[in-house]
């Protein structure tokens, strides 16, 4: 698998939810822990959707740049396509049910992709091959509890802390949320592999009106420990309720488009 797979797998995992906008303003007494996470988690998902992305990759020393067209139509069909650099134009990947394929030009090569890798780390990127495969959702694998309701930052906002449901698979032995009071944007989400240890931080900035929705635009992955070092992504621009048929989301499609 190729560095461009790897960020295509990536993009995968953001771009198999694309957007419903958030209601009107709620108070964490108008509304339930549980539901304001499964808003986390639907936070862009819709029937279909067609967008233009750059995804950012830094090391703390070099960083790389790569611009992806992507469609998705529900949670079963995916396909992400790059668009530059030139010399990695035409790596892409889909998702068809359970199943992700990808398709290499340099060797003009279709590989699908073992779920086994799913709990690998990503080669240069900040989320492992379990996010891209099939993104794990918050409201089902964790119990939600609101941890505090106050001003950050000139912000009101909610903290939600989620620990895990006894018979789920979780990866995280805690998550925490921190949602924006007045709509319940998400704003930050950090990762614990135990009570102790931050693994990595999920930031959303940008908000903007994106797909006739005000959605935060930029998504910052960032692992603890301050070397400096991200994965980045951005949407350019976004459309949904495209047209596109499940036809779409082909092999013959993903190698000849």
């Amino acid at each position: 698998m190729t560095r461009a797979g790897y960020a295509l797998c990536l993009l995968l995992f953001f771009f198999s939810i694309p957007v419903l906008p958030f209601r009107a303003a709620l108070s964490a007494q108008d509304i339930s822990p549980q539901e304001i996470v499964r808003r986390i988690d639907d936070l862009y998902r819709g029937s279909s959707s067609h967008a233009v992305m750059k995804l950012k990759v830094s090391t703390g020393l070099s960083t790389r740049e790569t611009m992806l067209e992507a469609w998705s139509k529900g949670r079963k069909y995916t396909l992400v396509r790059t668009l530059e650099p030139a010399g990695q134009r035409g790596h892409s990947i889909v998702k068809l049910g359970n199943s992700i394929w990808s398709y290499l030009p340099d060797v003009d090569r279709v590989i699908k992709l073992p779920l086994s890798m799913a709990g690998a780390p990503w080669m240069g990127s900040h989320l492992t091959n379990r996010d891209a495969v099939r993104g794990d959702m918050l409201s089902e694998d964790y119990l939600a509890e609101i941890t505090f309701t106050g001003t950050r930052q000139r912000t009101r906002v909610i903290e939600i802390t989620l620990t895990p449901e006894p018979s789920a698979q979780a990866i995280w032995s805690r998550v925490i949320a921190t949602v924006r009071q007045s709509d319940l944007i998400p704003l930050r989400i950090e990762f614990y592999e135990d009570k102790a240890d931050l693994v990595r931080t999920m930031t959303y900035s940008g908000i903007r009106e994106l797909g006739s929705c005000m959605l935060p635009s930029t998504i910052r992955i960032t692992p603890a420990g301050g070397s400096g070092a991200f994965t980045e992504i951005t949407y350019e621009a976004i459309r949904f309720g495209a047209e596109v048929d499940e036809d779409f989301f082909s092999l013959k499609n993903l190698k000849n488009p």
